[in-house]
């Protein structure tokens, strides 16, 4: 479809990598690698759209590197066409994040016209193993969710975590300032790039990129409570919870049936002994399948001993009960696995897992 409104297939190709790594600057021969294009047609293309003025360039010795113009009045409009265009002709079997949204706005929905019926089937489950859920208003519901900020984090945390754990270091001061000179290619493109998504979101109240040569980052982290509270970690509890309905729904797909599903997010549970227990997300699969995923961005150690004796009090299933973990110690992970019953998996390693075990009960079934 956008080969035709911009003449070339290649043309096209280039574009998207370029409009996908704005703040990156790319040689000839790096685009070329990227996009899998002969030298000589990047060299043809980048002239065709160095005329209509949409890259620039600059010249570090003999070579040029190669970028996004930023000033051109049609860039954001650009960027618009070619996610939607990715959305429709990228079929890959997962859902976007805009069907994901939608998927959420009606579980919204669901809640709102009739809460209580939404709780009924948590409430028979758990009352199963004699837990009582609280029937309150949690705090999560108050914060500022953004499921693009969540799902970009999420999905490229390996390159994004040095700056993620840079900003939640710095949320007493608000300021941050990171060198990136050391950093790979793919990294300086990812955390910058989501360091243009958190200003354009006002997570950011400041930020700037300096580059190519002297790369660092200068930022300032907006004051608002909500948005920090976000950004330290909230956002990890908002990822796990678009993955599990992108796998089921995958699922859906692929073996052609209806999965039924409810997911529950920060639940407060009392115990038989008056003992306040609050599990982060529960997701439950056929009226059948109860799992658990407990969710850190750093350490779990300081709760895996005590969500560990609670789930084999209450016969949570092991292979069903998670903690998704941004800092896994690969020493210590095989012997916490082992000796507290539970699922240690990385941020990263999440979707997989979850699929695995989802498609395993399924069969099962």
């Amino acid at each position: 479809m956008l080969e035709k409104i911009f003449g070339s297939e290649n043309r096209v190709k280039i574009l998207e990598i370029i409009l996908k790594n704005i703040e990156t600057t790319f040689s000839i021969i790096e685009l070329s690698k990227n996009v899998e294009i002969s030298y000589g047609t990047v060299r043809r293309e980048l002239i065709n759209l160095e005329e209509a003025n949409l890259i620039t360039f600059q010249k570090k010795g003999r070579e040029k590197k190669y970028r996004v113009n930023p000033e051109h009045p049609i860039l954001n409009n650009l960027k618009k066409i070619f996610i939607k265009t990715q959305n429709k002709d990228k079929r890959d079997g997962w859902l976007r994040l805009s069907e994901i949204e939608a998927i959420l706005d009606d579980e919204l929905n669901k809640k709102e016209e009739d809460e209580n019926q939404y709780f009924h089937q948590l409430e028979e489950c758990f009352e199963k193993k004699n837990l009582k859920i609280l029937p309150v208003e949690m705090q999560l519901n108050n914060i500022k969710m953004d499921n693009l900020v969540s799902y970009f984090i999420g999905e490229n945390y390996n390159f994004v975590k040095p700056f993620t754990n840079k900003i939640k270091s710095a949320m007493q001061s608000k300021k941050i300032f990171m060198p990136l000179k050391s950093y790979i290619p793919m990294e300086v493109s990812k955390i910058t790039n989501l360091g243009t998504i958190l200003h354009e979101k006002g997570f950011l109240k400041k930020y700037y990129y300096k580059g190519p040569y002297n790369k660092f980052i200068s930022a300032k982290i907006n004051s608002d409570g909500h948005m920090q509270y976000f950004l330290s970690g909230i956002w990890l509890e908002n990822y796990v919870k678009i993955v599990i309905i992108q796998v089921i729904e995958r699922l859906k797909q692929k073996l052609g049936i209806n999965i039924k599903y409810q997911i529950f997010n920060n639940i407060l549970v009392v115990t038989e002994d008056d003992e306040k227990v609050e599990l982060d997300i529960i997701f439950i699969i056929e009226n059948k399948f109860i799992y658990w995923v407990e969710c850190r961005t750093n350490e779990y150690e300081n709760v895996v001993t005590k969500y560990s004796k609670f789930a084999k009090k209450y016969d949570f299933v092991s292979k069903r009960t998670f903690i998704v973990s941004g800092r896994i110690d690969s020493n210590g992970e095989k012997f916490v696995e082992e000796y507290f019953n539970f699922q240690i998996i990385s941020v990263e390693n999440f979707k997989q897992s979850i699929y695995n075990q989802i498609l395993d009960d399924i069969k099962m079934d």
